[in-house]
Order: C-alpha cells, then sequence, then structure tokens
C-alpha cells in the first residue's frame, strides 16, 4: 500500500508543477464562445464535465473537513487540466501501443465497462425462469465455491522471482487473515478475468479457472490462500472465501448464481458485439504464412 501512496504522492507533484502553466493559460484563453453550464475547461476537443470538477472539490473538502476557497477550488482544476494534458501526451507518445502494463490496464478497462453494463442490467423473472429451467444442470445440488483470485504479472525473465516474492507475500497476508479487497485492490493487475463475487460450482470453476487452477481451489479450506502457480506470465493466488453446500436446486436457492451468470454472459455478449463492430470498421490484416509455418516453442 505504500508503494501506491508514493506513486499517488509523486503524480500529484508533477500535476503540482505543472499547475501553474495551465492556470496561466486558462486565464489568457479566450475561447470563442462560452461553455454552457455542464462543462468546466476543454483541453484542445476534450470537455472536462463540471461533474467531475465537483466531485474532486468535494471530495477534497470532505477530506479536509472544510469547503475550499475560490483558490483551493482552481487548483482543483488545474490539476484535472493537467491530468487532460498529460493523457493526450501520453496517447500522443504511443504510450498505450508501447507499454505493455497500460495495454493490460487499457483492455482490462474495456472490459470492466462491459461488464459494468451488465452488472447493471435486471432480467425479468420469466428470463431468470427460462434460463434456470434451459441451463438447470450449473445449479444443481453440489457444493459451492466463491472463490477469489489476485493476478501477478511480469513481463521480462528477469522479474519472474520478483514477481513470485510478491505473490507469495500477498498468500501469507491472506492466510494472516488481511481482507482479501483491499489486496486484491493493491496488487491485482488486468489481463485475466476477475471472478463473480458469488459461488460457483465446480463446473463454472473449470470455465473460469482451468483445471490445474481449479484443482488448487478444491484442495482449499474456507478462508485458505494457495500458493503462488504460474500460468504465463503471471503468478495467481487463489483464496476460497467461502463454501456453500446447496441442498436445494431450485431457483429461489440459486437466484444470485442464475442472475451472476446471466450477466457474466451477458457481459460476453457486449464484448463480442463490440469486437465485431470494430473488426468491421477498422482494417485487420493478417499474414497467413505465418500462421501456416511450424510451431514455435513457447518455453
Amino acid at each position: 500500500m505504500s508503494q501506491q501512496h508514493s506513486s499517488s504522492h509523486t503524480l500529484w507533484l508533477v500535476m503540482g508543477v505543472l499547475a501553474g502553466l495551465a492556470a496561466a493559460l486558462l486565464g489568457v484563453m479566450e475561447w470563442p464562445e462560452r461553455l454552457n453550464d455542464e462543462v468546466v475547461a476543454v483541453v484542445n476537443d476534450v470537455s472536462i464535465p463540471a461533474q467531475a470538477w465537483q466531485q474532486a472539490v468535494a471530495g477534497l473538502g470532505s477530506e479536509r473537513r472544510q469547503p475550499l476557497d475560490a483558490a483551493q477550488r482552481r487548483r482543483v482544476l488545474d490539476r484535472l487540466v493537467d491530468e487532460e494534458l498529460l493523457v493526450q501526451h501520453a496517447l500522443g507518445q504511443g504510450l498505450p501501443s508501447s507499454d505493455p502494463a497500460l495495454r493490460d490496464r487499457l483492455v482490462e478497462a474495456v472490459i470492466e465497462s462491459r461488464r459494468q453494463l451488465a452488472a447493471a442490467w435486471v432480467p425479468e423473472e420469466q428470463q431468470l425462469r427460462e434460463f434456470h429451467a434451459e441451463h438447470r444442470a450449473l445449479f444443481s445440488s453440489e457444493a459451492r465455491y466463491r472463490v477469489g483470485l489476485i493476478r501477478l504479472p511480469f513481463t521480462e525473465s528477469s522479474d519472474r522471482e520478483i514477481a513470485r516474492q510478491q505473490a507469495a507475500e500477498v498468500a501469507a497476508a491472506l492466510n494472516s487473515g488481511e481482507d482479501f479487497s483491499a489486496l486484491q485492490a493493491a496488487h491485482h493487475k488486468g489481463g485475466a478475468l476477475l471472478l463473480p463475487d458469488v459461488p460457483l460450482p465446480r463446473e463454472k470453476l473449470l470455465d473460469y479457472l482451468g483445471g490445474k487452477l481449479t484443482a488448487r481451489v478444491l484442495a482449499l479450506r474456507p478462508g485458505q490462500a494457495s500458493e503462488p502457480v504460474q500460468m504465463g506470465k503471471a503468478w495467481q493466488v487463489l483464496v476460497l472465501r467461502e463454501r456453500q453446500d446447496i441442498g436445494s436446486e431450485g431457483l429461489e436457492a440459486a437466484r444470485a448464481q442464475v442472475i451472476a451468470e446471466m450477466r457474466r454472459r451477458r457481459a460476453e455478449s457486449l464484448l463480442q458485439t463490440l469486437l465485431e463492430e470494430l473488426r468491421a470498421e477498422h482494417a485487420v490484416r493478417i499474414n497467413e504464412s505465418l500462421l501456416d509455418g511450424p510451431a514455435v516453442d513457447g518455453s
């Protein structure tokens, strides 16, 4: 957590250095027309919503336990402008394409946006009953497992051992009783689908995790975390947060699981639709000769 705080502190220092320049620019710039009340500033062609600024002002005021004065509110706006300038600069420099960590975070952000859309969807009662009846085997009477996953990736072979040690420390913290959500927020890096926060049957764990990680889960006691498991270029730490023995397979007993599964499938459908639209709108060329060549040794 201290590393995250240090990174945040450094970012605010950088933004503070740029704040004076941004304030001067905002002070002398003459807009071609008056901005509407929903926009507090425009950086090139990108609008900064007034609501985002107001929320930032309110958050800082709450943290300081007193309302901000006009100068402080302006400094909050300066930092929002600085942030947008830095984002646009990063995009102009091609950083999202060249930095693997940024690429992972951007991809995960798009996937998460589809999850959020699906999470806001409320299926009708008839849809629930039809889905439950059609997929009754998914909600049969058996043990169900609520599993947490924390993924710590590495990009270079030299970083592998560092990431393994960090994963081992996370596992130890979980086994000592530290809060899973806090550890996941601090350490989990994108590139892997987060598991639904509901108990799942073994068959669904296999869909999400595959055989190797599912076997690790089934061997855990409730509250226990696994040793780090390497999958590709990432270490995975699993924790069995809860085990349930379901005595009924009726809709009411499995309602939460049914809704979670429907929303998961809806998120996948939304993402697939987006990908199909993007492939239709953008040029994608494949070098078929490489695909038809000899297999590549991944060791």
